[in-house]
């Protein structure tokens, strides 16, 4: 997992190679769109398309076995150091062909929709993605590309924006991490983060330890450390 730094008082994620291949694993049709384009990753851009497959599909036996950088490499016969360098160029070419050519990203009789995902950093990041029929406001979305941007990959959609003029629509939908929906957990959340009594950057990635730091603090009024709380959990 990467790590989170400060730019122009916006914390930003700064993601690692294997964020980006969990990324790439998750929408590898994709990759399919890079073909031709002369890139000297293209000589494992169908190894890497078979081994996502075989893994989507439970044809890949990985019982027992940490999806690494290293174990892809051995699995591709390429070298660790150049795989992270390619999986970096695969990540950042398939961003900037969907905002060159949008239209490869949709299948037919699709809508296309510009999506901002947010972060809770104030951080966010744009993709255009197709969709069956317009999402509505509270709709969720799951899109795990997104993590090697804004480590987020669950979304409610907030607001959908419609612009039709000369002859085209224009769909922006604007959505947050599913977790900060507007309910109880939310309230609290926020009035931690109002009271200073949580800090963003100590909002920690499970899930599960922010809930149990939420529960303590509406039961006893203080917020615990989350390294305590992950101690408590066992998983220090």
């Amino acid at each position: 997992m990467g790590n989170y730094s400060y730019e122009n008082g916006v914390m930003k994620y700064q993601p690692k190679p294997l964020d980006y291949l969990h990324s790439i694993l998750y929408e590898y049709e994709w990759l399919m769109l890079l073909k031709g384009n002369g890139k000297p990753y293209e000589v494992i851009l169908d190894q890497l398309y078979d081994l996502a497959k075989q893994k989507r599909y439970g044809s890949i036996n990985l019982e027992g076995t940490r999806l690494t950088m290293k174990w892809i490499s051995e699995q591709l016969l390429v070298k660790a150091a150049q795989l992270s360098k390619w999986i970096g160029m695969i990540f950042n070419d398939i961003k900037d062909l969907n905002k060159s050519k949008p239209e490869l990203f949709i299948n037919e009789g699709q809508i296309l929709c510009e999506v901002g995902f947010h972060s809770p950093y104030n951080d966010y990041f744009e993709f255009r993605l197709g969709f069956d029929q317009i999402p509505r406001k509270g709709d969720n979305i799951t899109f795990y590309y997104a993590r090697s941007f804004i480590n987020e990959g669950n979304f409610v959609v907030k607001e959908v924006e419609i612009d039709h003029s000369y002859g085209e629509t224009f769909i922006y939908l604007e959505c947050k991490p599913r977790y900060l929906e507007d309910n109880y957990r939310n309230w609290l959340l926020n009035k931690a983060l109002f009271l200073r009594d949580l800090d963003y950057s100590s909002i920690p990635d499970e899930k599960y330890i922010l809930d149990s730091m939420l529960r303590t603090y509406a039961r006893k009024g203080e917020m615990p450390d989350a390294e305590d709380v992950k101690r408590a959990w066992g998983i220090m």
